[in-house]
């Protein structure tokens, strides 16, 4: 819930994840580095397991009803999802020997480096592993369902004729990736501005509708997020070590 409201201050919807690193370094008795990658690689499996979705439901509606907008996002996905695909399984490969090269340096900001890109190594490599890649999907296909089906309800009870639940959801989470961009804090504006861009290739008035959804939305995430600014403002050592650390 920190981790949250820290998102709506600091620019994307991920700025809260240099607190929860920051806390899980503290409580875990892990450096830093390791924290961060942790973190780092809950986004990166996050954002496969998205992608993944939006290939699949989209490849499933072109095979039944072959809507012409559909072939441009399926394209999309497909192409998202491969340069992820191919990201994750070579990266390991590639951290090895950038840390090995590093590892032969002798500047205290490289050793750093060093560390760092050793963590990521052993975080990215948990990829190939099939047991967790399979449980993190399935948590993850959760998640994205609980916040699309709130749009969808939304966009329904203003009586606007909506698409199938498979469009719905894929157009979705191509704005979801959008609102990580670090440009607004907690993807706000960016979030509309993608999903109007979307949702209008289908019709004007479900753009215009899928806006107020995800609006809605962001308010009702935001009410969580007071909790948690409530929970960091109340426990001073939290806020004392977490501000000095950001600063």
């Amino acid at each position: 819930m920190i981790g949250s409201f820290f998102n709506h201050f600091i620019p994307g919807g991920v700025g809260g994840d240099i607190v929860k690193a920051l806390e899980l370094s503290k409580n875990n008795n892990c450096s830093r580095a390791q924290a961060l990658t942790s973190v780092l690689s809950d986004r990166v499996f996050g954002l496969f397991a998205m992608i993944s979705f939006t290939f699949i439901f989209l490849l499933i509606e072109y095979i039944f009803y072959q809507e012409a907008y559909i072939i441009k996002f399926l394209i999309l996905s497909g192409a998202l999802l491969l340069i992820i695909l191919l990201f994750l399984l070579f990266l390991p490969g590639m951290l090895i020997k950038f840390s090995t090269h590093l590892s032969t340096k002798s500047s205290g900001l490289l050793i750093k480096l060093e560390k760092l890109v050793t963590t990521l190594h052993f975080t990215f490599i948990t990829f190939k592993n099939f047991r967790i890649q399979v449980k993190s999907f399935f948590i993850s296909l959760a998640l994205q369902l609980l916040s699309v089906y709130f749009m969808f309800e939304v966009v329904r009870s203003l009586n606007i004729p909506l698409p199938s639940f498979l469009i719905f959801f894929s157009l979705c989470c191509f704005s979801f990736v959008a609102s990580a961009i670090p440009i607004f804090p907690a993807g706000i504006g960016v979030g509309q501005a993608a999903i109007y861009v979307l949702f209008s290739n289908v019709n004007e008035d479900l753009a215009k509708a899928t806006i107020i959804a995800i609006t809605t939305m962001q308010i009702f995430n935001l009410f969580y997020a007071l909790i948690g600014g409530a929970i960091f403002s109340f426990m001073p050592k939290i806020k004392k070590e977490t501000l000095e650390a950001l600063i």
